[in-house]
């Protein structure tokens, strides 16, 4: 049977934070989504998190030691919000857990029952690394109550992606470096890696298996960690990852090339300068591909 592990960073919140009412919905979800897969996979879920935020972790969760370090220490900001780095989530799943596959999700991502069932498909078609937009709901639903129609929300498309299902083998592969949660740029630094790491990944908008609650599509940053995530992207993870970066791995490449180009462009997770390069040096292997057709069937002339 497989098995997977599913671990989130609850954190305590008052009743001014919209997490004060979308956490306990995200909790509830996973722990009907696991009923509805109990016969078919093995999934524990793990939670990872601050002293002050053991609280709130459910009884059904397995509490890993808490975390000791945030983007205060790695940053030199002592008055920014006390993110997590994303490399400490994904390694204390990998050193707690033997589960075949890691999932990450956000704390304020619902899953649909289905979700777990899904995942396993997914799994059995040989992706060893997939990630997905949510779909955007009306952020009225406040209970677990809710849930069913929270779920039947048709909802709207969004531009992010924070539900990551990896093979527990690429986790220990992953350049992340001081990248932390809550900002843009975890998504960016963790969709580069596995298309540099991942054998068969799959990046795509075309799945509804996760809501969000509220529809606003970029919600304000702290700046000053948005800018210390990017610097951190762009000098301590791109240049190692970048050699690694096939274009047939990333989404909309099966696309005509003006298609696809548009697609990048309005993406706000993918640089057009590198798919431009990456372009150029696909054109030009296949022209030297031609070439050497061209010369070699001369010799057999």
């Amino acid at each position: 049977m497989l098995r997977v592990a599913h671990i989130l960073n609850p954190v305590a919140v008052n009743k001014n934070s919209d997490l004060y009412y979308a956490q306990p919905i995200t909790f509830e979800s996973m722990r009907r989504a696991k009923l509805f897969v109990q016969d078919k996979v093995q999934v524990e879920f793990l939670s990872v998190q601050y002293e002050e935020d053991e609280k709130v972790v459910p009884e059904y969760f397995t509490k890993l030691p808490n975390l000791q370090r945030s983007v205060r220490d790695v940053s030199g900001f002592e008055k920014v919000k006390k993110f997590p780095l994303i490399a400490d989530i994904l390694l204390a799943a990998y050193n707690n857990s033997s589960a075949e596959y890691i999932i990450y999700t956000n704390t304020d991502i619902t899953v649909v029952p289905h979700f777990y069932e899904a995942a396993a498909a997914l799994i059995a078609e040989g992706y060893d690394a997939v990630t997905f937009s949510r779909r955007r709901i009306e952020n009225k639903w406040t209970s677990i109550e809710d849930l069913p129609l929270a779920l039947a929300e048709m909802g709207k498309l969004h531009p992010g992606y924070d539900c990551f299902i990896l093979h527990r083998s690429l986790i220990p592969k992953f350049i992340l470096s001081n990248i932390c949660i809550g900002t843009g740029f975890v998504s960016v630094a963790l969709i580069h890696n596995l298309i540099a790491f991942a054998d068969k990944p799959l990046i795509t908008d075309k799945l509804h298996l996760t809501v969000h609650l509220g529809l606003e599509v970029m919600p304000p940053l702290e700046q000053n960690v948005y800018r210390f995530t990017r610097s951190d992207y762009e000098q301590n993870i791109l240049p190692k990852i970048k050699p690694l970066l096939q274009l047939h791995k990333f989404p909309y490449s099966a696309l005509p090339w003006h298609k696809r180009m548009v697609k990048w462009m309005l993406n706000p997770n993918f640089s057009t300068q590198i798919l431009v390069e990456l372009e150029g040096k696909n054109f030009r292997r296949k022209i030297k591909g031609l070439i050497d057709e061209v010369r070699f069937s001369m010799l057999g002339k």
